[in-house]
């Protein structure tokens, strides 16, 4: 074999090392870039629980200073509100079978408006709740069909949240929102109030 040939061999050798190096380099750096994503995205998520604890705390020890159970109600419900920007709440209780906290805007604050939202919640996403325990998303009440046309009808152009109000495993009752079906609610919404409903039913 000539100095020629034996110089392009190690040549060739060298080559194949420093492709198996690289490949081998690029390897290691896809792991510890996704090392890395997995570590922000854990510190994110620990990040966002943590304040979703601490939020839930105050919200608690705001209510569980207050004597006065309608002051109580009205004072989370104002809470609760401010989470979601414009939109009407009231909080329905099973034990009185009654709404004993409603807060509205402008466009529906005549008594006569509020009562008749009461009846009709009474009759359709109180009652479905009660049955079934569980929460209510609808951002168009037309396409509910779990009740009736009548119904459908009398609420068209607004969406609904519902969420209920539990302690140790009892329904209390329910929390639910209203607005105008072209404002709608989102799973984000409603996710983020569900944290809020332990510490409410508690208080």
């Amino acid at each position: 074999m000539s100095g020629r040939e034996n110089q392009q061999q190690r040549y060739d050798k060298i080559r194949r090392l420093c492709r198996d190096v690289n490949r081998k380099r690029r390897h290691l750096q896809e792991k510890v870039n996704l090392l890395c994503q997995d570590l922000v995205h854990s510190n994110l998520q620990f990040t966002e629980t943590l304040h979703t604890l601490q939020r839930a705390y105050e919200f608690q020890s705001d209510l569980m200073g207050e004597f006065d159970g309608r002051y109580l109600l009205y004072k989370a419900l104002r809470e609760l509100k401010s989470e979601l920007g414009e939109s009407n709440a009231a909080i329905y209780l099973c034990r009185s079978g009654n709404f004993e906290a409603h807060l509205t805007g402008p466009w529906y604050d005549h008594p006569e408006d509020i009562s008749e939202m009461e009846t009709l919640l009474k009759a359709t996403l109180i009652h479905r709740m009660v049955e079934t325990g569980q929460s209510y998303l609808i951002n168009d009440v037309v396409t509910w069909q779990d009740i009736s046309p009548k119904h459908r009808q009398w609420l068209r152009g607004l969406a609904l949240m519902a969420l209920p109000i539990e302690y140790e495993g009892e329904l209390l009752g329910a929390l639910v929102f209203y607005r105008r079906n072209d404002q709608g609610f989102c799973c984000k919404d409603k996710a983020l109030l569900e944290r809020l409903m332990p510490p409410l039913g508690r208080a």
